[in-house]
Order: structure tokens, then sequence, then C-alpha cells
């Protein structure tokens, strides 16, 4: 794989024109910027903590009250419908004794997440590490994240979103690296503009050229958003949004995307 500067100095004289902003996040997949900030930093933290692959053999959607979600969408509505129920879910001292509580069927199931028991280890082991050095230890410095099984990933892709998350609220304040956070979508988008050159060699990758792959993708939209003088999370906002549901303004070509279906990376 390579990355490929004439496409990239293009794409960014697009992302330039397009001038993305940041979300605010809030909403109904979110609680109320009002609400203790304690509570809606320990709902990100978990909520991002299982923000990974929803699809595998079949969409993962559902109709809440008359509306249709799917994907990460779904995921953060049911989430606040537990939070709206009972906020203190998301505190450490009931993560670390999933399973158990009755809750946790309302998150990962109907529909079932295709890897829900994965997904309750991750959220028991993030209130077991959390319980053990407080949250301010991770706070201070969000790199230390990757002692967290959910956060472990070489690329970053959760701890840059949770950033993004909590920065954006007014949570946290943020002066370390902005990277945009590298899931299947931004990876997908990178190889269909051109500024990531690759073709797979097979049915599914090995984690190690997965993370190469994605590597590579982060690096290129950290290009684009420098040339461009877009902050990247802004970027990774507007890319996220396309990748779902928009028509991709840069993109030159269709491409046969790489697959790594067993992780928790992104």
């Amino acid at each position: 794989m390579k990355l490929n500067h004439s496409r990239i100095r293009e794409v960014a004289s697009v992302i330039r024109e397009i001038s993305p902003e940041r979300e605010e996040y809030v909403g109904e997949l979110f609680p109320s910027p009002d609400d203790d900030p304690t509570l809606q930093k320990y709902f990100f933290l978990a909520m991002v903590s299982i923000d990974h692959r929803t699809r595998s053999l079949y969409p993962y959607e559902a109709i809440i009250n008359g509306k249709r979600y799917f994907g990460s969408e779904l995921l953060y509505r049911k989430g606040m419908l537990i939070y709206e129920r009972d906020p203190q879910f998301f505190l450490p001292e009931r993560l670390k004794e999933l399973p158990g509580d009755p809750l946790l069927d309302l998150l990962l199931m109907d529909p079932p997440l295709w890897d829900m028991h994965v997904r309750t280890l991750l959220l028991k082991d993030l209130g077991v590490k959390l319980h053990q050095k407080g949250l301010n230890y991770y706070m201070e410095k969000p790199k230390r994240l990757k002692e967290i099984r959910a956060y472990e990933d070489p690329v970053e892709k959760k701890i840059y979103l949770l950033i993004k998350f909590l920065e954006g609220r007014g949570l946290i304040s943020y002066e370390g690296e902005r990277h945009v956070a590298v899931d299947n979508h931004l990876t997908r988008l990178a190889l269909m503009s051109g500024i990531v050159e690759y073709t797979p060699p097979g049915w599914e990758v090995s984690r190690e050229e997965d993370v190469s792959i994605r590597m590579a993708v982060r690096e290129a939209w950290d290009r684009v958003a420098r040339l461009a003088g877009v902050d990247p999370f802004a970027l990774d906002d507007y890319l996220w949004r396309l990748g779902r549901q928009g028509e991709c303004p840069f993109c030159v070509k269709e491409v046969k995307e790489h697959v790594h279906l067993l992780t928790w990376y992104y």
C-alpha cells in the first residue's frame, strides 16, 4: 500500500471548499450536556468501548418508537434508553460486576449484537480498570486508555473517538495529538478517493496487515486535514456521515474493501 500525494492534495482542495465543522454531539443519542459531567464521561467511556463493527452477516437495525436506527446510531440509542432509566449502569462499580445486570440485555439484545459476549467482557474489563485506577488517571492522559482492552487498538480509533466526544462536549480540555478515528467508513473512503492505494491479497487480511492499512489511512486523512486547514475531528465527523449516507464528492473509483472481521478495534 502507498499514499498518493497528488490525490491527497486534490482531496484536500475539495475539503477546504466544504470547510466541515465539528458536530455538537447532542440529541437523542447522547446524554444532556446539563447532566452530571462524571455520569456523561462514564457513558461515553462505556459506549465507545463497544462501538465497533455492528454488522456481520445481517444488518444491525431496529425500530424504536416508530423510528428506524441502524449501526452505531442504534447502539447509542439503546445506550441512552439505559441511561434514561438508570445512568448509574455505566459506573465502574456496576460494569465490573457484569454479566448479571438485566439492563445489559437491553443494550446487547433485541436485535442481538453478533459479538455480544465479547462486548460484555470489554465492558467488564473497563469497569474493573476504572475501579482500580480511577477516572482521573485516564482523563489526565487519554493514551493510558490503551491499558484497557477495548482501547488497545494500535491505530487508536476508539481513543480518538472518545477524545472527540469528550472535548466536543466540553468535558475535557485536550491539547495533544489529533487524528481521525479510523473505522471501515474512513478506510473505504480513503481507498475510493485514491489517497491510499491498496489491493487486498485475499478474503481476509491478518491483524498486522489490517493495522498497517488503517495506519496508512490515518496518515493520509491527517495530511488532507493539514492541507485543507481543518480540524481532524471536524474532518472525521464529515467523513463518518459521508461514509454512511452521503454522495462522495471526491471519490474516483470503486474498491474491494479489505476484510478483517474478528476485531473489536473498529
